[in-house]
């Protein structure tokens, strides 16, 4: 089992009437000795007021925002966080392993592994969501256009019935020390699929609109199926894992009391090398119909997966090179993410009527994108010089990156419709150009290579 974390109680210790929020328009005066209308603290303290007595009375809403207003109050419907009937996580793990002697010195592993989490908790926050007919003319993935309950602004289900699954194979080739030699070798293919890969409260990947990276999906894209569009790859799946890692002590040839064994023996060569594939992301329109759609931001951070243009897939959307780093070529294909030309009266924020793309972007799934390769390789030359019995130095020169690889991070994955508008040139432009950078790559991951020396004196 895992332990549920302070986020639910915090959530249910702040709705009304525990925790009050009032919607103050500033208008008036600030301090409170000044007792004339618009006191923000007067207005603060009668809406306090009004809301208590209303709330033990059993008034609804539109009732105590009434009595707050006549005495000089604000009101409007709060939010809400409901917890229904929870389960703490569980999780099942097995594994099976076969181990293989090869020679006196040299093993062979095969190790498979799988887990199935389930209860996990997924926050719903679109339980209250709506998108008005202004905003939304052909309607917003079957989203009423007003509020279900006027009561209440944005709404928070609590529920734990989120799943993950995980299967992985590792096979580990291990050669102990022997005749100078040690290495060991490591490749897992492995598949994880979850629906939300944080435990439903903080993202797994924070939101980096500077690295084009616009944060991991925290709550579901559909109210109703979480598996419907959430369930896929994780945000932590690495498909295919290799590491190897070795030491190897060159051969002495003088002894080792003698000024040429001290100076020209006691070499090592040491090293690791890592190679892997790179982590799923999703293609999001960021603030397209965010600013249209009421009480609900449905995957936490960003809005959600846009689908493919006709023809187009997750594969052949891609280039297949990211280019060179900073050169601004496109690492995603800007025609299979094509938006609708800007129209005259789309800058008001509405979602035009034949952006089929904000209206229907649920065909595409979670996480159906991935990263480039991820390659690197660290090398260390070791002197080990005995000096005496007691004395002993180590010189270590150590080459970080060794091929000076760059590893890209993973290209903008926002193709909103709203984002750019301040810098927009000209209306009835497809937005993927710039100044918008879909798929532009502008961000790497490490460090080049880097060089140090170090000498240490044991004693």
């Amino acid at each position: 089992m895992d332990t549920f974390p302070g986020q639910i109680a915090d959530g249910l210790s702040e709705n009304t009437p525990v925790d009050n929020i009032f919607p103050f328009t500033i208008s008036g005066n600030l301090a409170p000795t000044q007792q004339t209308g618009g006191n923000v603290f007067n207005s603060a303290a009668v809406t306090n007021a009004a809301i208590n007595s209303g709330f033990s009375q059993g008034l609804n809403a539109a009732q105590i925002q009434a009595n707050a207003a006549a005495k000089g109050g604000q009101f409007a419907p709060p939010g809400f966080t409901n917890v229904n009937t929870i389960q703490a996580p569980r999780y099942w793990e097995w594994n099976f392993e076969v181990q293989q002697a090869v020679g006196n010195n040299t093993s062979i592993t095969v190790n498979y592994v799988g887990n199935h989490g389930f209860h996990e908790t997924a926050i719903f926050d679109n339980q209250n969501a709506f998108c008005p007919a202004s905003s939304c003319p052909s309607g917003f993935i079957g989203l009423p256009a007003s509020a279900p309950d006027s009561s209440f602004s944005g709404v928070n289900q609590i529920q734990t019935l989120a799943v993950s699954n995980y299967n992985g194979l590792t096979v580990t080739a291990q050669h102990r020390f022997s005749h100078g030699l040690q290495i060991q070798a490591n490749y897992t293919f492995s598949h994880a699929l979850d629906e939300i890969s944080n435990g439903g409260f903080n993202q797994f990947i924070a939101g980096n609109a500077n690295s084009g990276r616009l944060g991991s999906f925290q709550n579901p894209i559909s109210n109703t199926n979480i598996r419907q569009y959430n369930y896929g790859n994780a945000d932590y799946d690495t498909r295919h894992y290799l590491s190897a890692n070795y030491v190897y002590e060159l051969p002495k040839f003088f002894p080792v009391s003698t000024l040429k064994g001290k100076v020209a023996d006691g070499w090592s060569i040491q090293g690791i090398t890592v190679l892997q594939s790179g982590q799923p992301y999703s293609i999001i329109d960021y603030t397209g119909a965010v600013g249209s759609i009421y009480f609900s931001v449905f995957d936490g951070i960003t809005n959600p997966v846009v689908p493919l243009a006709p023809g187009c897939t997750a594969k052949n959307a891609v280039t297949g090179s990211v280019g060179a780093f900073g050169n601004g070529d496109a690492a995603l294909k800007a025609s299979c993410f094509t938006l609708p030309l800007l129209q005259p009266g789309d800058l008001n924020g509405a979602i035009p009527a034949n952006d089929t793309f904000e209206t229907n972007f649920t065909n595409g799934q979670r996480n159906i994108f991935r990263q480039s390769w991820q390659r690197r390789a660290d090398i260390s030359f070791v002197k080990l010089t005995q000096l005496s019995e007691r004395y002993s130095l180590k010189y270590t020169f150590d080459i970080f990156n060794l091929t000076n690889t760059t590893s890209f991070d993973i290209p903008i994955d926002d193709v909103s419709q709203n984002q750019f508008y301040n810098n927009f040139p000209v209306e009835g432009q497809p937005l993927y150009n710039p100044p918008s950078g879909l798929g532009i790559v502008n961000k790497a991951i490490g460090s080049p290579r880097q060089i140090q020396m170090t000498l240490h004196l044991a004693f």
